[in-house]
């Protein structure tokens, strides 16, 4: 019953649990602005103790929590102890009582690959966020980061010289320039039915321009925030203003918008995608070790691990939903028809991929 209360008073979940470190959120339910302190004990010692104030833009998004600080990262003083059998128990705010206990074998290993560093190919919108939330319970705390996209170059080289995972937006053209040597690499990615991956795209475009006052728009590139806005003015239920919006993309709107995925598994920069550039595009996609499909994401995350060896999870969460209604119907054939240039090659990519996947 006391367990049951304090479930209810303090909502919390674990997102990742190995045996270096831990991350999740947590938060009163009455007290939703006083950051409780969570702690994980293992044979009565504290392994790890850390306040919930770290910024959850998801919670957020989702209203289950009113500023989304209640985010935690926990990094354990040393290793959890696998063979002593001893479990772990979750306490909040000093209680003496845990909220949750894990078993020893619910704790990961620390996975560690042998020479090749990975890199995974991170394309806007097909559940990318979502693979790296998964993949990242395998790998150590400081051997793992994610859109690295948003760091200076030499910083992404610096981490890619020490750990085994990196993630990010981030083209094949500019993957050499993070990795010295470009055939060690290990790439990966996801891809997605391009017109379910343009709509969601131009759908979180949008959504930056929710809250111009907000901490998540101010965080944005000016030209973000101005596509934003335009897109935030704009009726797109309306097959005239789609046509409109794919007839009149220039410079950096083109990068965002124009057949996005084939640009991913291109080694050069075109202006508008052509033929050519997505012969060149299906190309590339031998380059890779693994490529997923959004729609078997599950599947997908199994491949992954199957690849590297590694006993896979089940899935308990999905990251960075939409923030906005939906925008346009993707089955109306007048949308298709003023959208399809944004997405012609996109398809032909994607139905090269899913073939391959299913020979």
């Amino acid at each position: 019953m006391l367990t049951d209360l304090k479930r209810k008073f303090t909502p919390y979940y674990i997102d990742i649990l190995n045996c270096e470190y831990a991350s999740g959120w947590c938060f009163h339910r009455v007290f939703r602005n006083s950051p409780p302190v969570i702690s994980f004990r293992q044979a009565g010692k504290i392994m790890g103790e850390v306040c919930c104030n770290l910024l959850r833009q998801d919670l957020k998004d989702q209203e289950l929590h009113p500023t989304g600080y209640c985010g935690f990262e926990c990094v354990f003083a040393k290793p959890l102890d696998h063979e002593s059998g001893a479990p772990v128990s979750v306490h909040i705010n000093g209680s003496s009582s845990s909220v949750f206990t894990y078993s020893s074998e619910q704790i990961l290993d620390v996975f560690k690959p042998d020479g090749n560093p990975i890199f995974f190919m991170h394309i806007p919108k097909t559940a990318g966020t979502s693979f790296n939330n998964y993949i990242r319970q395998y790998f150590g705390y400081q051997m793992s980061h994610t859109h690295i996209q948003t760091t200076p170059l030499e910083r992404q080289r610096e981490m890619a010289n020490t750990s085994h995972f990196l993630s990010g937006h981030v083209t094949l053209e500019h993957i050499p320039t993070i990795f010295n040597d470009r055939q060690s690499v290990h790439r990966h990615s996801i891809v997605r039915q391009p017109l379910k991956q343009l709509h969601s795209h131009i759908g979180w475009v949008k959504g930056i321009a929710l809250d111009p006052n907000g901490d998540f728009y101010r965080k944005h590139h000016s030209l973000v925030q101005e596509m934003g806005q335009d897109l935030f003015k704009t009726d797109l239920s309306k097959p005239e203003n789609l046509r409109e919006l794919a007839a009149s993309l220039d410079g950096f709107q083109i990068d965002f918008f124009d057949n996005i995925q084939t640009r991913y598994f291109l080694d050069y920069r075109p202006d508008r995608v052509t033929e050519e550039d997505c012969k060149n595009a299906i190309s590339n996609i031998s380059q890779f070790k693994t490529i997923g499909l959004t729609e078997s994401f599950n599947r997908y995350t199994g491949e992954f691990c199957d690849f590297y060896g590694i006993t896979q999870k089940p899935i308990t969460s999905v990251h960075n939903p939409s923030k906005v209604k939906p925008l346009f119907d993707i089955n109306d054939p007048a949308s298709r028809a003023a959208i399809e240039p944004l997405v012609q090659y996109d398809i032909a990519l994607y139905n090269e991929i899913a073939r391959q996947k299913n020979s």
